[in-house]
This record gives structure tokens, C-alpha cells and sequence, in this order.
């Protein structure tokens, strides 16, 4: 009775009532003192489960949205308290409570997203609504690799940057739902849906790649208003190198600058096609699913490089003139038509691979130019090729003939009748190695590298991407940590993909696969004499063997030799908000 008639009064006076004196009676004065006394009355049909609500940490905007900013910290006996908690603050949206510690989420927008987390629950708190007054735009949703099972990803299958979409809560009941979310929003690109969670993406570019990824959904937003239907002549595109599953090149199968290119959004090779045919600037077209690279570099697509999902296609209007008949007829040996025509134009008619079975078939001679110049002695003739593909020489008796180029390649030297044949020791320079190395990483097939173990199951990792992965290469080869920089190889690139791998490998052992940041170095003086080396090498992270992190502190000389950034301070706020799983034996 008494909490009906408070509530009366509530409704009655409302929660702007202010008194003074003797005329704020008792109940008036509760009122004022307690303006959410109905909340209270209403708690548990108020608190919304979060994605289920057990086994949830909240988030704000995104997955990765856990700004301190967002909630307030209390200590609590239990999930009710802190249920109660929440209802005392007129601001609060929600809550997260895991063993005494109560999370009052006073985040204007509320509770957008969360992730998994054993021991955690989260609970939206009032009334989550949104008013739409945008018309509904006029389109169709395409599949994205089939769509079921398929979360979406910007340009490659670890891009899922949080910029590149943002939470629908209208839009989270079905996948209709979320689709309405979508034509609501002039941005859209397409949608991401999975029970209870709907992501409106708004990349510039779209959805470009997606990721295996159970009870998940992936859509592509196709707009009529945009024409990608025009048709262009038959002939206008020539394959490169075979065309299917090839990634285009410029000067050389490591040339794959940004700059060569420009990205658009296409659903399907013609869309493509269609997109370059009607720009004059450009030379051909590298597609991949939803993904459609406008090569625009001056010289066109010179060659390309072997890589499932790809096609490349050159336009045959781009003033490219074909000065040889050779051709390769397989990708053996990673014959290419440029390779076949730089090395047939050094052998004799019909050798091999030119002939006799080869991958390369020629139908006619070719030609290149060459600078002769004779010495005495031993009678040597230097000839330095006009190109950066492989070269072959042939040695008789006396006479030595040797090939150079300015990168790595190889040479293959004829000495009656047999051959042979062995890398240069050219050193390429560090920004060359860079280049060629983030273009390799930009290129490849990140799919299913950045998993994390949930217990039952593999996602997705919302911590560890792809994109921010090559970022740091790029920062840590050229600027590093002090003297100390990422190797990436002397002759190589090669070598700088393997150092870059090990250090994946080491990594996944106790970070990765837990969806957590850690430690994964135990490269210390001692393993170094057992095992070689050297200590805290490229290929880890920051150290373990019992190190506590926050007895750290460095040298004023090697903070000086970082600018003063070698080591980070210290938040003394820190709590406990987990346990690894790993299992760490130290014999």
C-alpha cells in the first residue's frame, strides 16, 4: 500500500517537485530526495540482458568501446545490489557485474555492444528507443560469400576496424530489422547481423572481404541509383598471366604500390571491368570478392603474382605493346608471360622452358637491348641487363660472361651443356624491403589468422587485426624502439615475412588464442647461450620468467635513445578484470 501511494504521489507531483520549509510535508520531501522511486518499483523488467546478459562484459559504440569514461566503479555484495546501484543514479543505462564489482554504465547512449567473457554479466537499464524521421531508400541486399556464416569485413578478411560500422539497436530484433536499420541511414553499405546485434557499415568503400564465422550474417547494400550494369566490347580485357587466381603487379611481382591503384566497391568481375572500361586513366583491373582495385599507374600491369581468389585483367586500349609471342602456358616454376618473354629472349630457340616441354612456349624470336663492354685479362664480358628479371649466360673456355641487375634476381650460368643456378647477394635497401614486405602482408590471405579460442568454439578476434598488424611492421621496421628495429631480411623481403610469421607463431601460444594481451618473450641471456641468438629478439614480444611489469624502469640513457617513449607509465588504477588460460611449466 505504502508503495502504491508513493508511486501516486510520483505521478502526481513528478520529479521536478521542489519544497521548503514547513510546507515540504514527508512524502513531499521523499520525492525530491528519491526521484526514481518508480524505477524501483519496475526493476526487473527494466534490466535488459545484453546479448544474453551472463557471460557479457558491456561495451560502448563497439566491441572495443571500454572507455572509463563510460561507467562509474562500485562495490557491490551482489548482481542485485548492483541492479540497485544503478537505479540510484538518474543517469544510469546499465550495468556490468562481475564477483563485488559493480560497473553503473552513465554513457549517454547507453549500452551498445559487448563481448564474452566468463564471470561477467551485462544488463541494459530504461528505455533504449530511437526516432527515425529518414525515409526508407529504394535498394536490394546481395549475399557477401553466401551470406550465412559470414561476418563482414572491410578490405580483407581481418579489417574490422570499429570505424567501419556502427550498433543498430532498432535494428537488432531480425535481420529485417537490420536491413530497415540500413536504409534508414544514407551511409550504409551494408549490414552485419547475428542474434540480438545489428552493424550498420558505413565504409566509404563497403564490405570488401568477410570471414567465416558461425551465426553470423554478412549483406552487401546495392543501390540502383548507381549503374553498374554497362556493358563494354568484347576483347576490351585481356587475362594476365592466365588471369584467374593472379593479383596484379606493376614492374615486378613485389611492385604493388598504393599509388598504382585507386579501390572501389564491385560485386563481380564485370562490375569491375565495367568501372575501368569507362575511366580513361585506367590500364586494367584486380578483383576479388566485392573488392575491385582501378590500376591507373602509368605503365600498366606488368606482371602479377599467384593468389587464390584473385583475377587480373588488363585493358587492352591502355597503349600496351606486346613485343613478344611467348607465352606461359602453365604456372610452373612461377612461369608468368613476363618471365617467359625476359627468359626466352636469352636462349636459344626451343630450350627449355622455351621448349622441349617447358611452361613457356614462344612463336617467335624477341629482342632486348644490351650494353657490351670488353676487358683484357681473362678476356670478361660484362652484360648488364636493361631489365630486373632473370638472366642466363653462357661460358666457354676463356671467356666469362656475367649478368647483374639493380635487385635481387637470379642468374643461371651454362657451362657445356649443364645448368645451374643461384641467387645474387644484392643488398636491397630498407625502405625497398619495407615496401615489398607490407605489399606481400597487404596482399595475402589473412582469413583465420587472428582466431581466439572461446572454449567452444573460434572467432574472430576484436583485439588482434590484420590491418593494425601491417601498420605496426611498417612502424617497427622504419622508426622502431630506440636503436632497435623489426628485420626484415638484408636480400629478401622473404626473410622479413618468415621473422614476421615466427613472431605470429610465438604469439599465438598465449596471447592470441586468448583474445588478450601478453607477454610472449623468453629469449633472456640464459636461453640465449643454450639455444643462440639474442636476447628479447624481433621475433617476441616483451618478456616473461617470472618479470613483473610494474617494477620495470629504464636507464635515462635508454629513454633518451627512445625520445623519452621507451618505457609507458604505470596506471596505478589497474584492476583485476581476468585469468589466463594458459598453462605455463617452467622446469
Amino acid at each position: 500500500m505504502i508503495s502504491l501511494l508513493l508511486t501516486i504521489l510520483h505521478l502526481a507531483y513528478g520529479t521536478n517537485v521542489t519544497c521548503q520549509g514547513s510546507s515540504c510535508t514527508a512524502g513531499m520531501a521523499y520525492l525530491q530526495l528519491h526521484g526514481n522511486v518508480q524505477r524501483a518499483l519496475s526493476q526487473s523488467d527494466d534490466f535488459v540482458p545484453m546479448d544474453g546478459g551472463m557471460g557479457r562484459a558491456c561495451r560502448g559504440a563497439s566491441r572495443t568501446d571500454n572507455s572509463p569514461s563510460n561507467y562509474v566503479v562500485k562495490t557491490v555484495s551482489n548482481l542485485e545490489e548492483c541492479k540497485t546501484a544503478c537505479m540510484s543514479e538518474a543517469s544510469c543505462r546499465g550495468i556490468e557485474y562481475s564477483d563485488s564489482r559493480c560497473e553503473v554504465w552513465t554513457r549517454a547512449d547507453g549500452i551498445m555492444a559487448s563481448i564474452p567473457l566468463d564471470g561477467f554479466s551485462c544488463y541494459r537499464y530504461g528505455p533504449y528507443t530511437t526516432t527515425t524521421t529518414m525515409p526508407l531508400r529504394s535498394g536490394t541486399f546481395e549475399a557477401v560469400d553466401g551470406a550465412a556464416g559470414r561476418a563482414c569485413r572491410g578490405a580483407t578478411g581481418g579489417d574490422n576496424l570499429p570505424s567501419h560500422y556502427k550498433i543498430s539497436a532498432s535494428g537488432e530484433s531480425s535481420l529485417d530489422a537490420c536491413k530497415t536499420a540500413c536504409l534508414q541511414d544514407m551511409d550504409c553499405k551494408g549490414i552485419e547481423f547475428s542474434s540480438g546485434r545489428c552493424e550498420v557499415w558505413i565504409r566509404p568503400q563497403g564490405i570488401q572481404a568477410s570471414a567465416a564465422v558461425s551465426g553470423f550474417m554478412c549483406y552487401r547494400f546495392v543501390d540502383p541509383s548507381i549503374s553498374t550494369t554497362t556493358a563494354y566490347p568484347e576483347g576490351a580485357f585481356a587475362p594476365v598471366d592466365g588471369g584467374t587466381g593472379r593479383a596484379c603487379r606493376g614492374a615486378s611481382p613485389g611492385d604493388n604500390k598504393a599509388s598504382h591503384y585507386t579501390v572501389e566497391a564491385a560485386s563481380s568481375l564485370t562490375n569491375c571491368k565495367t568501372l575501368c572500361f569507362h575511366d580513361a586513366s585506367c590500364k586494367g583491373v584486380e578483383y576479388s570478392p566485392g573488392r575491385c582495385e582501378i590500376w591507373t599507374r602509368s605503365a600498366g600491369i606488368e606482371t602479377s603474382i599467384a593468389l587464390d581468389g584473385y583475377e587480373c585483367w588488363r585493358k587492352m586500349d591502355d597503349g600496351t605493346t606486346i613485343t613478344s609471342s611467348c607465352q606461359a602456358q602453365t604456372s610452373q616454376l612461377g612461369a608468368t608471360d613476363a618471365v617467359c618473354t625476359e627468359t626466352c629472349s636469352y636462349l636459344a630457340s626451343g630450350q627449355w622452358p622455351c621448349g622441349e616441354g617447358g611452361p613457356c612456349v614462344c612463336g617467335g624470336s624477341t629482342t632486348r637491348t644490351t650494353t657490351t663492354t670488353a676487358t683484357t685479362a681473362a678476356t670478361t664480358t660484362a652484360t648488364t641487363a636493361t631489365t630486373t628479371q632473370s638472366a642466363t649466360t653462357t661460358t666457354t673456355a676463356a671467356t666469362t660472361t656475367a649478368a647483374t641487375t639493380t635487385t635481387t634476381t637470379t642468374v643461371a650460368t651454362t657451362t657445356n651443356g649443364a645448368t645451374t643456378t643461384g641467387p645474387t647477394t644484392t643488398l636491397s635497401s630498407p625502405s625497398t624491403l619495407i615496401q615489398e614486405t607490407v605489399s606481400a602482408l597487404q596482399s595475402s590471405n589473412s582469413e583465420g589468422v587472428f582466431m581466439y579460442d572461446t572454449g567452444t568454439g573460434w572467432l574472430p578476434s576484436d583485439i588482434y587485426t590484420w590491418p593494425d598488424m601491417i601498420e605496426a611492421v611498417k612502424l617497427m621496421a622504419s622508426t622502431g624502439v630506440g636503436q632497435l628495429k623489426l628485420w626484415l631480411g638484408d636480400t629478401d623481403h622473404i626473410y622479413g615475412l618468415v621473422n614476421v610469421a615466427a613472431f605470429l607463431a610465438q604469439c599465438m601460444q598465449e596471447t592470441i588464442q586468448y583474445n588478450a594481451c601478453d607477454e610472449n618473450n623468453w629469449s633472456d641471456n640464459n636461453v640465449v647461450q643454450e639455444a643462440g641468438g639474442s636476447t628479447y629478439s624481433a621475433t617476441s614480444a616483451c618478456g616473461q620468467l617470472h618479470q613483473s611489469y610494474q617494477d620495470y624502469s629504464c636507464s635515462a640513457e635508454e629513454d633518451a635513445m627512445a625520445g623519452g617513449r621507451m618505457a609507458c607509465e604505470v596506471d596505478s588504477g589497474m584492476e583485476m578484470r581476468a585469468f589466463t588460460q594458459a598453462e605455463i611449466e617452467i622446469g
